[in-house]
């Protein structure tokens, strides 16, 4: 799992399927941050805030509204544990 329950986490990485949906979901998904409450299956998260997302299929529009991501496609957001001294600094 590369996420934990309560991270902030961005959106990585999108599920593969039809290429011109796939690119949509691409456009509107890819570089946005969600926060990740709890699994709801043994690979999906349930986000804090859904998603919109609209896909067009000529002059048909689709609108749904994603509440989970899978976990392949998050990448957790966390800082480096913070020192108070750096070990390889060298004083001036």
């Amino acid at each position: 799992m590369n996420c934990k329950p309560g991270d902030l986490a961005c959106i990585v990485r999108i599920w593969t399927g039809e290429p011109f949906v796939e690119a949509q979901l691409r456009t509107q998904l890819i570089g946005r941050f969600v926060r990740v409450v709890r699994l709801v299956s043994p690979s999906t998260w349930e986000i804090a805030e859904p998603i919109r997302v609209t896909i067009r299929i000529g002059s048909q529009a689709v609108e749904f509204v994603l509440k989970g991501i899978e976990d392949f496609a998050l990448q957790p957001v966390r800082g480096l544990p913070v020192h108070d001294v750096q070990a390889d600094e060298v004083s001036a």
